[in-house]
């Protein structure tokens, strides 16, 4: 098994082993037969995603745990199906009469969108949802806050601002600074231990507050062990006054137990939802890396099934592993990591890209029979070979407290050093504009910086790469190249409610729940008509569609066809009708999605578009002649 992290990439690998296995089967040498024999039997290498592997499992007829012929869920459907669980259960235990306190009752009606939201949070991470059912699976304790407060200092990992002894004294040549006062009154302050009630988070969060423009030491001091511990104690200042509401809030409802009956409730409505989940269809992604991992952990036939399948395992990109990965991988390999062959780059899983995660990556390195290192760098320049091998060190000693074995980078031949600069400018503003600009200024009159760069170089041989932290500031450039007709390749991501596709299927929706209010009102029908028209009008121009030939009776052919053959289909007929085409079939499933989780009600279809109508779609955008 070859596994990888995007869909892209497995096509990549799967035409280079088939290309690799041809050119090498035909070199008439003493590993021809060899090759021969691979390019023969390729047909039982499985190359895939994580997610791809996890369904090919869980689609085998040996998996019982989740129905068989699976659909994957989009992120709009799988919400859905959290909703309906959810409301599933409010009616279930309207049915079996189980009452609550006037106040909770009302509290979940008010708050069910923000318990829904928890809730896809919890089923949208396999690891969430294992440490909910263990919690659930516990007797439910009444603790003191401190024990709570505590727990929560060690999942913020800074536990050591009230647990760990800090030898001041050895610093005592810089008790004049403000700093070692100040963390001299700390230290008096923890020795009361966690607080109890809000008066202790008060006196500490006062402290906090009194002193938050304490200085750290000068950096050129080298006192990392001072700049640590103030570092941490800045964090619980603000884990305090992030949650201040929330531990006040506690307190209130610990005193008449409506806390403990809101966990109950939450702790409830989980396990009716892990009870049904198989009752609406669908899965998504982390559903199938959560059934897989339980299949595996739990069922020891569906494990050795696996194991007698699936004998060797080679995982690109591993850095980006996520500890529900890992934890499938070892079941599989029963803890045997001699068949495994990974390929990653640590400095890559510091960023936790893809839910990835350092200890993963480190808990591997340790684990594998052998390590090997490829130093040496023949994609980039050597100055930033340098810089790397800089940067990086420094960042691994901060992050494990001390200096890892790190090997540097190294550039095997000399590289043209290019040009490393800064462009600058001046902005001239109005005498009596003396305002700060904003940041939507700033990113427009750096476009046209960066533009007027693009312009000067133009005419040379190198390709040009204009890197953005955020996309957003990116739109003035794309703008500005659009204009001059420049060629170019680009990530942008649009809105739902700004997609024409989507815009469309809105507007018919709309004038379709519309058509009916005003016929049952008797309101001006024609008028609203119109109206949609106009608007149609729009986006068929925008898309550079002869709209006069194909708007007549658009919108009463949907109205008719909504009520023959459902929604969707509805839909599929009059993009027909307006003679549209090049929409790619990801969009049509998430509006086919729409339509079937709502049970093709329009009301409900109108709902999740005006719902999700922000919610960004990522693609590559291209413009004439580009790299």
């Amino acid at each position: 098994v070859i596994m990888t992290f995007t869909k892209k990439a497995v096509r990549e690998i799967i035409e280079r082993i088939k290309e690799t296995f041809e050119l090498k089967s035909k070199i008439e040498d003493e590993l021809q037969k060899k090759w021969v024999m691979a390019k023969d039997n390729i047909q039982f290498l499985t190359v895939s995603t994580i997610h791809g592997f996890c369904f090919k499992i869980i689609s085998r007829p040996y998996f019982t745990l989740i129905p068989v012929n699976i659909d994957i869920l989009n992120e709009i459907s799988f919400q859905r199906k959290i909703e309906n669980l959810f409301n599933d259960w409010f009616l279930s235990i309207e049915k079996k009469g189980i009452n609550f306190s006037s106040n909770i009752y009302n509290s979940i009606l008010v708050n069910s969108e923000s318990i829904i939201k928890s809730l896809c949070s919890v089923y949208g991470s396999p690891e969430l949802r294992l440490l909910w059912e263990k919690d659930n699976d516990l007797k439910l304790s009444k603790k003191d806050f401190k024990d709570y407060f505590k727990e929560l200092l060690h999942a913020c990992e800074i536990e050591d601002v009230f647990e760990c002894d800090f030898n001041l004294g050895a610093y005592n040549n810089f008790s004049k600074k403000k700093w070692y006062s100040f963390l001299s009154d700390y230290e008096k302050i923890k020795s009361k231990g966690y607080p109890s009630d809000l008066n202790d988070l008060d006196e500490i969060l006062n402290f906090l507050n009194e002193n938050k423009g304490v200085r750290s030491p000068d950096k050129k001091l080298d006192l990392k062990f001072v700049n640590e511990k103030i570092a941490n104690i800045r964090t619980l200042r603000k884990l305090i006054v992030e949650h201040y509401e929330s531990y006040s809030s506690f307190f209130k409802t610990k005193k008449n137990g409506s806390f403990y009956e809101w966990k109950e409730i939450l702790n409830d409505i989980f396990s009716y939802i892990n009870k049904n989940y198989h009752r609406y269809r669908g899965y998504s992604y982390a559903d199938m890396e959560y059934y897989c991992f339980k299949g595996l952990k739990t069922n020891d036939f569906i494990k050795n099934k696996v194991r007698e399948e699936f004998d060797y395992f080679i995982f690109d990109e591993f850095q980006d592993t996520s500890r529900i990965q890992f934890d499938i991988l070892k079941e599989i390999l029963n803890n045997n990591f001699k068949n495994l062959f990974c390929v990653g780059d640590i400095k890559q899983a510091i960023y936790g890209f893809r839910g990835g995660e350092l200890e993963v990556f480190k808990e591997c390195e340790s684990t594998v029979k052998n390590n090997y290192k490829l130093l040496n760098n023949y994609r980039s320049d050597s100055n930033i070979i340098y810089f790397n091998n800089s940067l990086f060190s420094y960042i691994f000693s901060q992050k494990f407290g001390e200096v890892r074995k790190w090997e540097n980078q190294k550039s095997p031949f000399i590289k043209s050093e290019g040009i490393l600069g800064k462009i600058k400018t001046s902005i001239q503003t109005t005498d009596t504009d003396n305002r700060k600009l904003s940041s939507y200024e700033m990113d427009y009159f750096e476009s046209l910086v960066i533009f007027d760069k693009i312009i000067e170089l133009k005419n040379s041989e190198d390709d040009i790469c204009v890197l953005y932290r955020k996309l957003g500031p990116s739109s003035f450039l794309i703008e500005l190249l659009l204009k001059e007709n420049i060629g170019f390749t680009s990530q942008v991501k649009i809105p739902y409610q700004e997609d024409p596709l989507f815009g469309i299927f809105q507007l018919l929706i709309e004038s379709y729940l519309e058509r009916k209010t005003l016929v049952r009102d008797g309101g001006r029908l024609e008028t609203y008509k119109n109206y949609c028209q106009i608007i149609l009008d729009c986006y068929l121009k925008y898309l550079e569609i002869d709209y006069e030939l194909v708007i007549d009776n658009i919108f009463s052919k949907f109205f008719n066809s909504v009520r023959d053959y459902g929604v969707f289909e509805a839909f599929k007929r009059s993009i027909f009708q307006m003679k549209l085409s090049g929409f790619s079939s990801e969009k049509f499933k998430i509006i086919e999605e729409i339509c079937l989780s709502s049970n093709d009600n329009c009301h409900f279809i109108w709902k999740e578009l005006t719902r999700h109508g922000d919610r960004k779609q990522s693609f590559e955008f291209k413009n004439g002649k580009n790299p």
